[in-house]
């Protein structure tokens, strides 16, 4: 369970940062 906890705080991170970015390329 923890690792799945990891696994999606990861993903969530790297979404989150790209999002950021798309967001600022504007």
């Amino acid at each position: 369970m923890n690792e799945t906890i990891k696994h999606l705080s990861r993903r969530f991170y790297q979404l989150s940062l790209f999002f950021c970015e798309h967001i600022g390329m504007r």
